[in-house]
């Protein structure tokens, strides 16, 4: 009998064994063209599962305005992809999108948020939300929904009801008096607590609001929403103490439930909505937390891997992409030689059935696999905006040397500008090719002629139109020249000329820094034409 036992445990071990090798690191990466193949199958299949409505739904009955979204959002951004619109009759699912937009306004409600004013981007007291019925899960398919409507490419439609849902949004958000629960979401506004599993799609949802088109209507997010959030992430992240969770999201603050690789994808976009880069020591520990995961199961529910779960794909894709981050460790020799997107992609390609669709995963264990294939279909498309990121104030040093910064607006020459290095600021992470230099009410900017990098000022601490005259300090300054003539035409400044204004130099980060929006500013005062007066510069 025992001879009979051990040999059916050793048979059940060896393919468990096999199971879990057959998850692992693929042989070959999925290529360009496999992902390509896939994508549009699996958009196929989900267009051919819309209900007469205009709704998808599935295992979760309660949750087709959530179905509705995701499946929508997958579609668009596919389309925004091709260049088109999403609603347009030119992409073969237009119609399909427009059928499942109606369907989720169909579902719209009214709350009234006047119990915080600073909450109401609309000033009319009202916030909106999307849910079928009185269900409680109203964070999720609300913020789903916003997802959606904002890639819909079109705010002349939708731009008030997207701005009364991310006021309901910041609304609902745990504020001072939620204890350790202070900038999180929990299923509605009126549900106890907050947990990371709500807050990670809400914080998408303001995301996509706030990214300008073809993603989003750029919409305002209130400051003091990424001040919550950063107390949230301090709540919610998993201390470093050398337990397992180390780094990781929990579900809710002080306990370890479910701390698992879904949870620290939404961790890590939470932190890029907050300005965190791949410099910043939570963001390791949580990038640290994922490495040490990396293969685990992931297939059943609140598991603390990724494999066979798509949704954990999907958030765990949203938080590396939007820090920019395409390589990770996972042999702890402190190389990020591991291309994590490649071994993703590759199981989502061999996973996806010949329909189309991909297998039922823990959330959705049986029936239409519709949250399942769009998961595996917003993943694979590997394309989320940019979370909502604080801009990183620089020194700008215009003429430096010159304190008055004058300029001549006839002058065919070109102006020079200096963006300041210092102690905790490196100006050879700025990408030079992305700046440009404007001035308040003008849409356009003018790009650098040319760059270099030398030591040729210190920073001046006061308003913009004071200034000194002092030259190096021993950091390394970024220096660019701007074209004047192309400087006045764009930015009109020939109809200033006499006044005193302000330049504003704008940029961003390389993806390795999160891809952080820079701004500084220095004041030039422009010259009546013709005229020429002494340039200000120390004898």
């Amino acid at each position: 009998m025992k001879s009979w036992i051990y040999r059916v445990l050793s048979v059940f071990v060896i393919c468990s064994l096999l199971a879990v090798l057959a998850l692992g690191t693929p042989a070959t990466a999925a290529t360009d063209e496999e992902i390509g193949s896939a994508v549009p199958i699996g958009l196929s299949w989900l267009a051919a599962q819309q209900n007469p409505d205009g709704s998808w739904s599935g295992f979760r009955d309660e949750e087709p305005v959530g179905y509705t979204g995701l499946v929508v959002l997958a579609f668009e951004m596919d389309a925004i992809e091709r260049g088109l619109d999403p609603m347009g009759v030119d992409y073969e699912y237009g119609e399909n999108v427009v059928k499942g937009l109606d369907y989720i306004f169909g579902q719209i409600h009214y709350q009234d948020i006047s119990s915080k004013p600073e909450a109401d981007g609309n000033d009319n007291g009202i916030g909106t939300y999307f849910m079928v019925g009185a269900g409680r899960h109203v964070i999720y398919n609300t913020s789903i929904a916003m997802m959606a409507i904002a890639a819909s490419g079109h705010p002349e439609l939708y731009r008030d009801d997207l701005q009364g849902a991310v006021d309901y949004l910041v609304w609902a958000q745990r504020g001072p008096g939620d204890g350790i629960y202070q900038g999180g979401w929990s299923y509605s506004d009126s549900w106890f607590g907050a947990d990371n599993s709500n807050s990670g799609y809400a914080i998408s949802a303001l995301g996509f609001a706030a990214t300008p088109l073809p993603y989003g209507f750029d919409l305002n997010i209130p400051e003091f929403v990424k001040g919550n959030l950063n107390l949230w992430i301090d709540a919610i992240q998993d201390d470093v103490d050398g337990d397992t969770h180390d780094g990781g999201s929990r579900w809710i603050p002080n306990a370890g439930l479910w701390v698992n690789i879904l949870k620290t994808g939404n961790l890590l976009y939470e932190m890029a909505m907050v300005g965190d880069t791949t410099e910043t020591e939570r963001v390791q520990d949580a990038i640290d937390y994922i490495e040490r995961h990396w293969n685990d199961p992931g297939n059943y529910k609140f598991a603390p891997g990724w494999r066979g779960d798509n949704q954990t794909m999907f958030a765990m894709m949203k938080g590396l992409e939007n820090l920019g981050i395409e390589r990770i460790d996972l042999d702890g020799d402190g190389v990020t030689e591991h291309d994590w997107f490649d071994e993703v992609s590759t199981f989502l390609v061999q996973r996806q059935k010949e329909d189309g669709s991909w297998p039922n995963d823990p959330w959705e264990p049986f029936g239409r696999p519709i949250l399942s294939t769009a998961w595996a279909v917003l993943t694979l498309q590997k394309t989320v905006p940019r979370a909502l990121l604080q801009e990183l104030l620089i020194h700008v040093d215009i003429k430096p040397g010159s304190c008055s910064n004058p300029i001549n607006v006839k002058s065919k020459g070109v102006l020079p500008v200096a963006v300041l290095g210092i102690e905790d600021f490196d100006v050879t992470t700025i990408d030079p090719s992305e700046i440009l230099l404007s001035r308040d009410g003008i849409e356009e900017g003018v790009s650098p002629l040319r760059w270099s990098y030398e030591d040729v000022a210190t920073p001046f601490e006061g308003e913009p139109e004071a200034c000194h005259e002092r030259g190096g300090d021993g950091y390394m300054d970024l220096t660019l020249k701007f074209d004047v003539p192309e400087l006045v035409g764009t930015l009109a400044l020939n109809q200033l000329a006499g006044e005193t204004i302000l330049l504003q130099l704008t940029g961003i980060l390389p993806d390795e820094y999160a891809g952080t929006p820079i701004v500084g500013e220095d004041a030039i005062r422009l010259l009546d034409r013709g005229r020429k007066v002494n340039s200000g510069k120390k004898k």
